[in-house]
């Protein structure tokens, strides 16, 4: 007994009862125990003898009990394990919940975050047309007349100045310049002068 350990069952935190069972009618004679001669609910199995060794009584059969100290379900284990796992449960549950509500609140900022984009996005388009469409007034006034809307000496000037850079630059052969007088032109632009005024 002293080579097989069983006093380490002990150490372990459990009961044994080493005896000899009569399989006819379920008497027992404890050989060793650790605690109480007859243990509530062990675990138990047959020890075969060793060669040489022969049971001094026909019918007869050597058993180990063994079962914790503590009993297999000991309640304040069992009342901690279920605490235990019922925080556990809650801590999981409210996780869930806040990170289910933290996750619908950032998508509901993210939504409306996204709704003022597009609208900064409308406004700054339509400024952008507004102010190109500015610049091409701003362009059509600088070289157009006002009463006639056709161009003016400063665009001619441009238009003059640019020809005679390509053709310095060689992707130009020749420039023609043509000068119309028109009698009387001062009349035909005072009379639209008038004209505008009036309206």
């Amino acid at each position: 007994m002293s080579r097989a350990g069983i006093g380490r069952l002990v150490d372990a935190g459990y009961d044994f009862t080493f005896s000899e069972v009569d399989v006819s009618n379920d008497r027992f004679r404890s050989f060793i125990n650790s605690g109480p001669v007859r243990l509530d609910q062990p675990a138990h199995m047959t020890v075969r003898l060793p060669r040489g060794f022969s049971a001094v009584n026909t019918g007869t059969a050597f058993e180990l009990a063994v079962r914790p100290a503590a009993g297999w379900y000991p309640a304040n284990r069992v009342a901690t394990e279920i605490g235990l796992l019922a925080l556990l449960a809650w801590l999981v549950a409210f996780g869930t919940h806040d990170l289910l509500h933290r996750s619908q609140h950032l998508q509901t900022q993210l939504d409306e975050s996204q709704q003022r984009q597009a609208v900064l996005g409308e406004r700054l388009e339509t400024e952008i047309e507004g102010r190109m469409d500015l610049q091409k007034s701003f362009e059509h006034a600088r070289y157009h007349d006002a009463f006639t809307g056709l161009p003016n000496r400063r665009f001619f000037m441009d238009q003059l100045d640019r020809a005679l850079r390509e053709v310095r630059g060689r992707r130009r052969h020749g420039v023609a310049v043509a000068v119309i007088d028109i009698d009387r032109f001062s009349l035909i632009t005072e009379t639209l002068a008038m004209r505008l005024a009036t309206s």
